[in-house]
């Protein structure tokens, strides 16, 4: 299927494969691992959580409330991810941050 046939309908046949409860709050991006069954996200209260989307369960959530978090995605390495800053970007001169979630 191309992104032109995604349409309406098509997206209203879809049914709900998994149900991620652990967090209510906004979530400002997300990315799939290449090869493990793992979701990253970013969130708008300034954390970032690793999920298992096999069993649909939370692993580890770590907070950067003195730079935010806005866009993430994982690396090249399997267990690092980078998380691009929300805030305080002038005073630190970090815009990125490089995170190591989990031992491979």
């Amino acid at each position: 299927m191309s992104l032109a046939e995604l349409n309406d309908d098509t997206v209203r046949s879809m049914s709900i494969g998994a149900v991620f409860s652990d967090f209510g709050g906004k979530i400002n991006s997300v990315d799939f691992h290449r090869k493990d069954d793992l979701l990253v996200t970013a969130s708008e209260d300034d954390s970032v959580r690793l999920f298992d989307i096999a069993s649909a369960k939370l692993l580890k959530t770590t907070y950067h409330r003195k730079h935010g978090t806005d866009r993430i995605c994982f690396t090249h390495h399997p267990s690092s991810v980078i998380c691009s800053s929300r805030y305080n970007l002038d005073s630190t001169g970090g815009e990125f941050l490089l995170l190591v979630l989990f031992a491979m």
